[in-house]
């Protein structure tokens, strides 16, 4: 290593880094910092974009979703934003298989899809759910007769 390189950027170059990557309108104090949601993402979304190369200067569908529309989404949904996460409908995959298996007419692959989503709209209503009886484990025992056991006893 030659005496004089310029390995690491300096300490001006680093705090006019930290001062660029700040949205404009941020509030500071002593503890904490506020910025306006809406700010932040467009400020976010300028930086990403100043990072890809120049012949990919567009972002991806679902950060462009993410970034553009996010605060409305957040704004004016009624449901916590964590239910609204890919996770969830993930985790339903094991029920689409069941339903689709167990559940649907397979003559034709419209029918099968119709009655797949019949299926899920009448499994994810809170009125229909609320109507059905889940078992509890007590239920779901067998309480055996002396009768039925003597003829399981050889």
């Amino acid at each position: 290593m030659r005496h004089g390189a310029d390995v690491l950027p300096g300490y001006k170059h680093i705090t006019q880094a930290k001062i660029n990557s700040r949205p404009l309108r941020t509030e500071f104090t002593e503890v904490s910092a506020k910025a306006n949601l809406q700010d932040l993402m467009d400020h976010t979304a300028k930086r990403l974009l100043e990072s890809l190369p120049e012949n990919e200067k567009k972002l991806t569908p679902t950060v462009h979703k993410i970034l553009a529309h996010g605060k409305d989404i957040i704004e004016y949904q009624s449901l916590p934003i964590g239910e609204l996460s890919e996770e969830a409908q993930e985790s339903l995959n094991k029920f689409y298989k069941k339903y689709r298996l167990q559940n649907t007419f397979k003559a034709s692959r419209v029918k099968q899809i119709e009655d797949l989503f019949n299926m899920l709209a009448a499994s994810s209503d809170p009125l229909i759910s609320s109507l059905r009886h889940v078992k509890s484990r007590k239920e779901l025992q067998w309480n055996y007769t002396s009768e039925m056991i003597s003829l399981l006893i050889f």
